[in-house]
């Protein structure tokens, strides 16, 4: 049997034919002795499939007829990968230079008594134009992340043994991934910020820059009061300001605008104190 790769490379599909090549080609560039590729596909009905199986790449799991849930997928993925680390990349993400994992490998090893890395990612368009970047140093991390803000998955990368431990809440549809990250939050106390040129890109159009009023607020509600808030209080009453407002925003001068206007938001509140972190 071989030995267990480095990295998992999670990926839920679900129709993304049109931009999967992106992926596949960013990952067959890389040292394929360093990662495995594990794609849990939830009934694509396009090119998505095809494209897999047809790539080059060495090692790669394959779980298709998944029914709908990003939660259930990265749970899934997560119960069939075998690699020390698991980076997660959606169909429309990608790793952005051939060396990206050989660095991030390099990274890690020398600062091994984290269990939690992040970086930055870059935000590009359609054509791959990069137009913003996400990823702030650890502070101002954690004061976003305590007021609704998201790690972007696509630069987190986490020991599996921890992320095995707490498992994605399959009962939220679209923050699965915040609410990881809040709980990890809680466990480790602090995540290590590799301070260096993105590693991988993330499109603007996905569900990280996307808004929807209702579904976003239900769950961002939901998450930070089951890890950090005992009840509705000033922060939370911030929090529904700043996404009506950025709502606003986004149906006016479209979710580019809104994306950038909504972090120097963010940056402002963020400076409000912040209560302590309830330990797990």
């Amino acid at each position: 049997m071989d030995d267990p790769p480095f990295f998992s490379i999670i990926t839920a599909t679900r129709n993304c034919g049109d931009t999967i090549d992106d992926l596949i080609g960013s990952l067959e560039l890389c040292d394929q002795s360093l990662f495995e590729w594990v794609v849990i596909d939830s009934f694509s009905g396009d090119s998505t499939l095809p494209k897999i199986y047809s790539s080059s790449i060495s090692r790669k799991v394959i779980i298709g007829d998944v029914p709908l849930g990003i939660s259930r997928a990265w749970n899934i993925g997560l119960d069939r990968s075998f690699g020390e680390w698991v980076f997660f990349l959606g169909g429309d993400d990608l790793l952005l230079t051939p060396d990206s994992l050989s660095q991030l490998r390099s990274y890690i090893l020398s600062i091994t008594p984290s269990a939690v890395f992040y970086t930055r990612v870059s935000l590009v368009d359609e054509d791959l134009n990069i137009w913003d970047t996400a990823g702030d140093e650890w502070g101002t991390t954690r004061r976003g992340l305590m007021t609704g803000k998201m790690l972007p998955h696509q630069g987190m990368i986490v020991r599996r043994s921890l992320l095995l431990k707490f498992k994605f809440d399959e009962r939220l549809t679209i923050l699965g991934d915040y609410d990881m990250a809040l709980k990890l939050l809680g466990y480790c106390g602090q995540f290590h910020f590799i301070n260096q040129a993105p590693y991988s890109a993330m499109r603007c159009g996905g569900i990280s820059t996307q808004f929807n009023s209702i579904a976003m607020l239900r769950e961002i509600s939901a998450v930070l009061l089951n890890n950090h808030h005992s009840r509705v209080n000033v922060y939370f009453f911030m929090l529904v300001v700043r996404y009506f407002l950025r709502s606003i925003v986004a149906l006016i001068l479209g979710q580019r605008l809104s994306f950038i206007i909504n972090n120097q938001v963010r940056l402002l509140l963020g400076r409000a104190a912040l209560p302590p972190l309830r330990s797990k």
